[in-house]
């Protein structure tokens, strides 16, 4: 069905419309290679150093972008599962040619709503600068981490970044990006900080770490 939202549901749409696959096709220099160490002066070193520690071999991506990170994960095993989540189309089918090479499901779904995978199937969780593009508060965003949690085996990691705003002191070419993006609905984050992130954390997980890095910050969660 198409259409809008019910008025007590917030619209996922828009954070992920962008991705288009002209957009797809400069996503890794943009915001990988630009954005990323210039903008929230976070090297995509320390993300991937996140998939090479806690990627398992039944690990599950949400919100996947193109699948760079995954694409050079150093997996535990040889051949693992990997299941992709996402809302859009062209994300999915970009990040699964990408990762041909191994066992991979395509799964297309709003994160905000319940999953309709099996529960405590995934040994990880990638969630990879994914709440600063999902509506509202990070109270708001937190039904998407019961939502992956229900789908995580006892023990398995979340992990992944976002980028920060409130109490947050950007560069200008992270204020530019940050303004532009929230405006055109692409990011809702201008509330988004520390605070925020560990209460969201909190509301579903009782063991957890948040490390900021630059204007962004990392966090791993423990079903």
């Amino acid at each position: 069905m198409t259409g809008d939202p019910p008025a007590d549901r917030l619209d996922a749409g828009p954070g992920q419309a962008v991705y288009s696959r002209r957009i797809l096709a400069i996503y890794d220099t943009g915001i990988i290679r630009i954005a990323q160490p210039l903008a929230w002066r976070c090297p995509s070193s320390r993300i991937q150093a996140l998939y090479d520690t806690y990627a398992s071999a039944d690990h599950l991506d949400v919100g996947i972008g193109t699948g760079y990170f995954l694409n050079r994960c150093r997996f535990p095993v040889p051949a693992p599962r990997i299941t992709l989540l996402d809302m859009n189309a062209n994300c999915l089918a970009v990040a699964a040619r990408r990762l041909a090479r191994y066992q991979v499901t395509t799964h297309q779904a709003n994160v905000l709503e319940p999953i309709a995978l099996p529960a405590r199937s995934f040994g990880s969780v990638g969630m990879n600068c994914l709440l600063h593009c999902l509506p509202g508060t990070l109270a708001d965003k937190a039904a998407a981490l019961g939502n992956v949690k229900a789908l995580m085996r006892p023990g398995a990691p979340l992990f992944g970044s976002t980028v920060l705003v409130k109490g947050v002191r950007h560069n200008l070419l992270g204020r530019i990006l940050v303004d532009a993006w929230n405006r055109r609905g692409i990011w809702s984050n201008r509330e988004d900080d520390l605070v925020g992130l560990h209460a969201a954390l909190g509301a579903h997980f009782t063991r957890y770490e948040v490390e900021p890095i630059g204007r962004s910050a990392h966090f791993i969660a423990w079903a």
